[in-house]
């Protein structure tokens, strides 16, 4: 037979659950998010845009490591051309 030990669901959730990043890294990425969706349209070229965004994460990914993941998701969303890409982000930096 199995038996488990009861564990309190605040003390998995504590274990487990990111860190809430702080008003500054939030406010900083809400600033480079807006400075790039507003460079990024002014040319079409495919090599213009990807330089932009390099830099973008350049300056998003040293905020802090552990939201790093987050990059690659955005990297992979400017790939697909997200339409709803800036909603989406500041939405999940102010959760």
């Amino acid at each position: 037979m199995i038996n488990f030990n009861f564990k309190p669901l605040e003390n998995f959730i504590k274990k487990y659950s990111p860190q809430t990043p702080p008003t500054e890294t939030i406010e900083n990425f809400k600033k480079e998010i807006n400075s790039l969706l507003e460079n990024v349209p002014r040319q079409d070229d495919e090599e213009f845009q990807k330089n932009e965004i390099n830099k973008f994460l350049e300056k998003v990914s040293s905020i802090e490591k552990h939201y790093t993941y987050k990059s690659v998701a955005l990297k992979n969303a400017f790939i697909n051309n997200d339409k709803l890409l800036k909603h989406v982000f500041l939405s999940d930096a102010r959760n």
